[in-house]
């Protein structure tokens, strides 16, 4: 069976921790669980996950996400700190219901909407 869910600050503080593969069943990833992962930069897979918690990679070096499956963004989900602001690109999907504060702040945001010009 694969994993399904990433439990609240998982791999909180994983310094060594640079990239992360999900695979199709990945449904939820909860609060923190990759927070303060400083050296994260790679993560594949995450359009696959529907809920996206609170601060789930805050202060980690991603600078993109795809969330296409993504309902919620929880609040600061991919926050960087204000003296690090970096470009981060993201994608999202037609299926997000909620968006919780803020999700990319301090992050000069680039969004893709392209999925939604069809609706």
């Amino acid at each position: 069976d694969s994993v399904s869910e990433i439990g609240e600050f998982a791999f909180l503080e994983s310094k060594a921790l640079t990239s992360v593969s999900f695979s199709e069943s990945i449904a939820r990833i909860d609060e923190g669980a990759f927070a303060y992962c400083d050296l994260l930069s790679t993560v594949s897979g995450l359009g696959n996950a529907e809920h996206i918690g609170d601060y789930s990679f805050a202060y980690t070096a991603l600078s993109s996400a795809d969330l296409t499956s993504a309902t919620y963004l929880g609040t600061h989900a991919f926050m960087k700190e204000k003296e690090n602001r970096c470009d981060f690109t993201v994608k999202l999907g037609t299926e997000l219901k909620e968006i919780g504060d803020n999700p990319f702040v301090w992050c000069n945001i680039s969004i893709d909407i392209s999925c939604f010009l069809h609706l």
